[in-house]
Parts: structure tokens; C-alpha cells; sequence
């Protein structure tokens, strides 16, 4: 999971949640570019003082059948961590960091690639179970 951050003061408050969530997400799919044969990429886009892209949730699944390669953008509003307490910015890393999967899963599935869905699942499951933090 890769994150650009529209500037330091969202550095110092989200850090310790993206970060939990990514060692949880590389212990969930240690495999997850392998089973398919694919590259899969996520990008946090976090809103700040500097970039901002005025969106929130999952979105921009792409797919590139020749690269074997999916990505997939997850934009966090400045609202969703500016004045928010730790349990509401890992509540909204969660859910869209699930939302993001089932678009990953949903396309995936049109493309006749997905061989496991329930296993995904349970790995997402896995993943996003207690607290991000304590990762």
C-alpha cells in the first residue's frame, strides 16, 4: 500500500493508522501479488493542507491486462481525520479499505481471474480485525 499525504500535519496524525494498516495487509496477503499472478496496488490519498483531491471512499480500479497489474486509489477527506478521535480514523481506513477490495474482488471476477473469493475475504476479515495501532 503506498500513501501520498497532502501535507505534514496529516503525516503526524494518520501515520501510525496506515502504517498498522499496511503490516496487517503484508501479514493478510503475504501472497496476494502471487495467487493471481498480479501486481495488486493500493493508494491511500490523503486530503491536506497542499494536495487534496476532494473525494472520499474507494475508487479508480484499474486493471492492465498486459502489465498484470491492479490498482486501486482510497481517498481519506481532510473530515475524516481533521478534529477526528483515533477509533473514527481507523473506523474509515477500515470500511474503505474493505470497500476497496470488493471493488478489487468485483473486477477481478469480470475478468475471470478471481480462483478464491471466500479465502480473499477471509484474509480481508483477517486484516482488519483489532485495532490497527497495536499492529
Amino acid at each position: 500500500m503506498g500513501v501520498q499525504e497532502g501535507g505534514p500535519t496529516s503525516r503526524g496524525i494518520i501515520e501510525p493508522y496506515w502504517m498498522g494498516l499496511r503490516r496487517r495487509l503484508a501479514r493478510s496477503f503475504p501472497d496476494w501479488d502471487s495467487v493471481q499472478g498480479l501486481e495488486v496496488g493500493f493508494v491511500l490519498r490523503i486530503d491536506g493542507d497542499i494536495s487534496y483531491w476532494n473525494k472520499s471512499g474507494p475508487d479508480n480500479v484499474r486493471f492492465y491486462k498486459k502489465q498484470k497489474e491492479i490498482t486501486l486509489d482510497l481517498f481519506m477527506p481532510r473530515s475524516a481525520w481533521d478534529g477526528a478521535e483515533g477509533a473514527q480514523i481507523e473506523s474509515f481506513l477500515k470500511d474503505v479499505t474493505r470497500r476497496g477490495f470488493e471493488l478489487v474482488i468485483s473486477r477481478l471476477r469480470k475478468e475471470n481471474i478471481l480462483t478464491d473469493e471466500v479465502e480473499y475475504r477471509r484474509r480481508i476479515d483477517e486484516a482488519l480485525k483489532g485495532s490497527l495501532i497495536q499492529a
